[in-house]
């Protein structure tokens, strides 16, 4: 998924979603100059996440 398609699943903004890059709590792919994100990758962000109480 895009960045933005990532940021829509999600339901956060572009800026929270390179923070979730930055500190490593989600990995994403780079190809050329764009970004992707797999929906595995963001479900297992959501499950740990609700395990850690943070959702």
């Amino acid at each position: 998924m895009s960045i933005d398609e990532s940021c829509a699943y999600l339901r956060i903004s572009r800026w929270s979603f390179y923070r979730l890059i930055h500190t490593k709590q989600l990995m994403t792919v780079k190809i050329g100059r764009r970004r992707f994100a797999t929906i595995d990758d963001l479900d297992a962000l959501i499950a740990r996440m609700r395990s850690s109480g943070v959702a």
